[in-house]
């Protein structure tokens, strides 16, 4: 009897240890498993947003070749004489609003799906605005564009036509854009404050400019 459960005292000591030893095996795996997915989606995500970036570029090069004939447009009014709505120069400026709602609706998805930081999105509300303050652009989002686009960016330039229709201070649109824009994409304070916490741009004599800059050099190095 004592042989049988000294045995038997044994066996149960090497399956615990033999278990121990595969969830220590499997926590281990697991953990590299999940670094390496949580990796694999950085990666994803930094890949998708490169190509925003990348196709971002292209609209602004398309906007620097046809500057000429869509400046006539740019105004936040519309100028005196109107300019034709029907002409090449006019299908040249609906083509770049195009290409920005299209990039637009990508970054909102990206924002809502944590592809970006908010501080990216924060960034890009700036240009959301500047397509907004377009007379063109908001004659047009009413007739004709708003039908293509996701209820994000829908949310966003309606709330933007509606500012433009109640006020005439530019400051005070500016200002309400970024908070319309930060309630449509369900709250973000990073970019209702955007414009507060980034202050005005600080005025250094240019030799305390150099000296910070110098500063700045010889710490990275």
């Amino acid at each position: 009897m004592v042989e049988t459960f000294e045995w038997t005292g044994a066996g149960a000591l090497i399956s615990t240890a033999a278990l121990i030893l595969s969830i220590l095996s499997f926590g281990f795996t697991w953990t590299l498993d999940r670094k390496g997915h949580r990796r694999e989606d950085r990666i994803e995500k930094s890949s998708a947003y490169l190509q925003l970036e990348v196709h971002s570029s292209e609209a602004f090069r398309y906007a620097a070749i046809h500057s000429e004939a869509m400046r006539p447009y740019e105004s936040t009014e519309e100028p005196s004489p109107p300019p034709k709505r029907n002409g090449q120069a006019a299908e040249t400026t609906r083509q770049y609003y195009y290409q920005c709602l299209n990039l637009f609706e990508v970054c909102t998805n990206f924002r809502r799906n944590e592809v970006i930081h908010k501080e990216v999105f924060a960034s890009w509300v700036s240009w959301f605005h500047e397509v907004l303050d377009q007379w063109l652009f908001r004659e047009l989002w009413v007739s004709e564009m708003r039908d293509n686009y996701t209820q994000d960016v829908r949310n966003i330039f309606d709330l933007g036509i509606r500012i433009y229709a109640l006020s005439d201070d530019a400051e005070y649109r500016i200002e309400q854009f970024y908070d319309a824009v930060s309630h449509a994409i369900g709250g973000c304070e990073i970019v209702e404050n955007w414009r507060t916490d980034l202050g005005q741009a600080p005025q250094w004599p240019p030799s305390a400019y150099g000296k910070l800059v110098m500063a700045a050099y010889d710490k990275d190095c």
